[in-house]
């Protein structure tokens, strides 16, 4: 139970540092949800793509409101994919992500 809320905290406290990469902060985020799912904690798609998104720097404020004011809020992995989470598969690697696109780092 402990490991359980620990993870849980790690998830909802989370928030992008300026010194870390959107690559590598999405690579975090998709970690602590792994380890939920491991012990069969699964968190509603809807609910994680307001958390990553409320969870994003200052200069993102734009590309939040535009999403969250949208009447189909992207699902998580739209927004963190890049091809495939677990690097199966072949293809561009980066072409996936809404929010490794460079388009919507400068809004």
């Amino acid at each position: 139970m402990g490991s359980r809320r620990l993870m849980l905290r790690r998830l909802v406290t989370s928030r992008k540092q300026e010194a870390s990469t959107m690559e590598n902060y999405l690579k975090e985020i998709k970690s602590i949800i792994d380890q939920l799912e491991v012990i069969s904690v699964t968190i509603p798609d809807d609910f994680l793509s307001l958390l990553l998104l409320h969870s994003l720097l200052k200069e993102y404020q734009l590309f939040r409101k535009l999403l969250i004011g949208n009447d189909n809020l992207p699902t998580f992995s739209e927004l963190v994919s890049n091809s495939d989470s677990h690097g199966h598969g072949g293809g561009d690697k980066r072409s996936g992500s809404l929010l490794e696109k460079k388009e919507f780092q400068q809004l």
